[in-house]
């Protein structure tokens, strides 16, 4: 349970933008020492939205990434934050903690300590 949490602390700690720079440097250095596994990172065409859209509601604007690092920071945050749910839904429940204290309690009696405290 606590290699859980430090494992989440650790990734919460990943969740800025030089842990991401990093990664995306790394993972550019790796596309471009082997450059037949992948082609280069690109900007996804802009797409223009319906006109029903644009008509009804002409103040909404949208975002469209000028980089590939725009493109994939929100992918590299979502599987963060992905990560640290699924590990924290995984370790944070009821019957999980009573697994860990019947765990320690027959560790305990395995080692010979029947004190009053498993009780």
């Amino acid at each position: 349970f606590k290699i859980a949490q430090m494992t989440v602390k650790t990734i919460q700690k990943d969740r800025n933008d030089e842990s991401f720079e990093l990664f995306y440097e790394a993972v550019e250095g790796f596309r471009k020492k082997h450059d037949s596994f992948t082609e280069e990172a690109a900007v996804p065409r802009k797409r223009h939205r319906p006109n029903k859209i644009t008509n009804y509601g002409s103040s909404l604007t949208t975002h469209h990434p000028t980089t590939p690092k725009e493109v994939y920071k929100p992918m590299y945050l979502e599987a963060l934050d992905m990560a640290i749910n699924t590990i924290t839904d995984r370790f944070d429940q009821e019957d999980f903690k009573t697994q860990i204290c019947l765990e320690q309690m027959l560790l305990k009696a395995c080692q010979g300590d029947l004190s009053d405290s498993l009780i």
